[in-house]
């Protein structure tokens, strides 16, 4: 007679083999507040784990202050996937700041999310400007928290920034009154920047009053600079060490 228990080192449970837990506030704090407001984002690295290792040692020669990670770190929320991740960006020289995205929800990854990261949702003020990092794969989680997005945006003393992995314009992913509620929280005069990933290609477009900057996958070594300055970004959007740069 067979009988059903859970494998041992099974990918599909939220059991990763990493001992790191709270590691967006372990980075969180380490970012220094006298360095220039420069960064880079990574997005989409999926299983591309030799493109991701060469896009970290391109970026740790950047003089970057820190590193934003848009999410789709995963194929299939796995475990190993996470602990593969977690692995690979420990030679990152800045801190890096990780958000969820859809494929990183799948099976337990939500629950490997939050033991490893912490929540999904969160933000920090950082010279100036207040990070909000929003989880808003609404079709895999079934709903998302605009309540708390508009708190954390309306209690800010500061400008704010929204790190998130789907494209509020992806109007397919948000169906019915839920688009048009996304649409009012996104409305906001205090948002300055709004930075996603989910496409895999570069995109940025003025949208409602800030910029809206998509950054590709980092299949072939693909990332983004951006530089705030005196209310200016300078966007750098990079293939290897070639970049091409536009100011907003």
């Amino acid at each position: 007679m067979l009988g059903c228990a859970p494998q041992i080192d099974s990918p599909y449970t939220d059991d990763p083999r990493t001992s790191i837990r709270d590691y967006n506030l372990k980075n969180i704090l380490k970012l220094d507040p006298n360095k220039p407001l420069r960064f880079a984002i990574i997005s989409d690295s999926h299983q591309n784990y030799a493109d991701l290792g060469s896009t970290i040692k391109i970026i740790n020669e950047k003089n970057v202050s820190f590193v934003l990670n848009t999410g789709d770190f995963t194929n299939i929320g796995s475990n190993t996937e996470y602990d593969q991740f977690i692995e690979q960006v420990q030679s990152l020289t800045p801190p890096i700041i990780s958000t969820i995205g859809n494929h990183d929800t799948v099976g337990k990854g939500v629950d490997l999310f939050r033991k490893i990261f912490g929540p999904d949702n969160y933000f920090f003020d950082h010279q100036s400007f207040r990070f909000i990092i929003f989880n808003n794969n609404y079709l895999d989680m079934g709903s998302i928290d605009l309540p708390w997005l508009d708190s954390a945006i309306n209690t800010s003393p500061f400008p704010v920034i929204i790190m998130q992995h789907i494209p509020v314009s992806e109007a397919d992913y948000f169906p019915g009154e839920i688009k048009g509620q996304v649409d009012i929280s996104y409305q906001n005069p205090k948002i300055f920047l709004v930075l996603n990933g989910h496409k895999h290609g570069f995109d940025d477009q003025m949208t409602y009053h800030y910029l809206t900057h998509q950054t590709a996958r980092t299949e072939g070594s693909q990332y983004s600079i951006l530089t705030i300055s005196e209310g200016s970004i300078y966007v750098e959007n990079c293939v290897a060490s070639n970049c091409s740069s536009a100011q907003y």
